[in-house]
């Protein structure tokens, strides 16, 4: 019976030993398999990183920035953005027959166009820009104008034009106070409809 219960005992260390041997294989396989893996994406973080840099380094695969060709470029990517506009000159898309006016390119001051409500994309009146020619409400959403208006001018001879987060006035243009430089903290990039008193 002692040999017995010897043998059982050898047999339960040799099966514990196989049994950690496999375990070790198996962690030894994992760990070999993880390796590859993390060398895999290794290699593709770099390629990427190589075919990036060669987009942004090789002459022609992007127009200088103010070119002609980049405001076409810009023009195209705002059509296909936002549909239902039309190109009607370089770097400007109409939306309702031009009731509203979008200006992709341009400068940084408030050169909004007689018999206008402009909304301009960052303070200061940096571009783009949008122009508002009719009375009553716009839905920006229409036009890719929704949540991202920073500031605005009225340059028409009376009237008023409000600004609404969902029904809530955010800020006014109008005859007494012409531009709003920059809409604040509680109301830029909230804006989601214009309506303009006539």
């Amino acid at each position: 019976m002692k040999e017995f219960g010897r043998l059982a005992r050898e047999a339960e260390d040799r099966f514990a030993e196989a049994a950690s041997i496999d375990a070790v294989a198996g962690i030894a396989d994992v760990m070999r398999r993880r390796a590859a893996h993390r060398r895999a994406d290794a290699f593709k973080r770099v390629a990427c990183l190589v075919m990036l840099a060669g987009m942004l380094l090789l002459p022609g695969t992007r127009p200088a920035p103010g070119t002609a060709a980049d405001v076409q470029r810009k023009v195209d990517l705002y059509l296909a953005a936002n549909p239902g506009g039309r190109q009607t000159g370089p770097g400007q898309v109409s939306y309702n027959n031009g009731a509203v006016v979008i200006t992709v390119a341009g400068g940084s001051a408030a050169d909004c166009p007689l018999g206008s409500v402009c909304f301009y994309d960052r303070p200061n009146f940096g571009y783009p820009r949008g122009e508002v020619h009719d009375c009553g409400w716009q839905d920006l959403s229409t036009f890719g104008w929704q949540d991202r208006i920073e500031s605005a001018v009225f340059n028409r001879s009376h009237g008023l034009a409000q600004f609404f987060d969902s029904g809530t006035a955010l800020f006014s243009v109008g005859v007494g106070y012409r531009s709003v430089p920059d809409a604040g903290t509680e109301a830029r990039n909230r804006a989601d409809q214009v309506y303009v008193h006539c």
